[in-house]
């Protein structure tokens, strides 16, 4: 019986990220309809953020890219998408989990700057 739980909550973990992952490139790929190049635009953000600090949320470069005069996308999903891209480029690394603003003290994910030969 507990093998069966297990099973069927290993099957439901699957789905939830396979949704997830489609909503994330989902609304990357509407990002880039609404503006052209807004992924490769956001990925510089989070790269010269990373140049300021050591760890951070994906909300902290949302807000100092908007500040900036980067268009919002339409739906801030869209930063999961950027985030992941930063990550396998070797701009940061996930760090864990830290509270956050935008989700009512919620965690998300803390990421660390990477940077090589430090």
């Amino acid at each position: 019986m507990a093998n069966a739980i297990c099973t069927l909550w290993l099957q439901k973990l699957r789905r939830s990220f396979r949704l997830a992952d489609a909503g994330i490139a989902s609304s990357a790929a509407h990002a880039e309809r609404e503006f052209p190049s807004w992924n490769d635009q956001a990925v510089d953000y989070v790269r010269r953020y990373a140049l300021l600090h050591s760890s951070f949320l994906a909300e902290h470069v949302r807000v100092f890219a908007e500040l900036d005069g980067f268009p919002a996308p339409p739906e801030k999903r869209a930063w999961g998408n950027v985030m992941r891209r930063a990550a396998k480029e070797g701009i940061v690394a996930n760090g864990g989990f830290r509270a956050a603003v935008s989700s009512n003290g919620g965690p998300k994910s803390l990421w660390l700057a990477v940077r090589p030969g430090a």
